[in-house]
């Protein structure tokens, strides 16, 4: 039995038998220039998370805190120090940017080709939360906390006069 050709849809447009011409092969770009072009398609592509939306579902909330609380509750996200934290929005700019605009997983920098593919990633593999171990994952997100209270008193400094009498009765 022989099948007969679907019927085409709407109007087809006549192939147009005309070669193209062969693109210019774009010049041989230098380590610095491809970085350069490489950021460009990222930021043209970023995704800008909201504070209220959940950084691992998309979940949108009302606010900032009933979505860190929907992420500790669903995902295990917490955020560490929390009585040293003194921004907490900027601390969750900074890693919504991270996944957002780099498609960087937040624990072992594995980069998906889009948000999605990041998300699906670090829920996959329950890497929803902030790597806070080591010194220089201490370090990256230290600019977000004020440990200074931590620190204690400072000792008071003796001040001797120009007799040689000092302050340390």
């Amino acid at each position: 039995e022989q099948k007969s050709a679907p019927e085409p849809k709407g109007e087809e447009q006549p192939k147009s038998e005309e070669v193209q011409p062969p693109k210019p092969e774009e010049p041989e770009l230098t380590e610095d220039q491809l970085a350069e072009k490489l950021m460009r398609e990222k930021i043209s592509n970023r995704v800008d998370i909201p504070l209220e939306e959940c950084l691992f579902c998309g979940k949108k909330h009302s606010d900032l805190d009933t979505n860190i609380e929907h992420m500790l509750k669903n995902h295990g996200f917490f955020v560490p120090e929390q009585r040293y934290l003194v921004d907490k929005p900027g601390l969750i700019k900074y890693i919504s940017e991270k996944i957002g605009l780099g498609n960087i997983c937040i624990v072992c920098n594995y980069q998906g080709r889009s948000l999605e593919a990041v998300r699906q990633h670090m829920l996959a593999k329950r890497h929803c939360r902030i790597p806070y171990e080591e010194e220089d994952e201490k370090l990256e997100i230290s600019d977000f906390y004020d440990f200074t209270s931590s620190y204690g008193e400072p000792p008071q400094p003796v001040v001797v006069d120009a007799f040689g009498d000092s302050n340390d009765d």
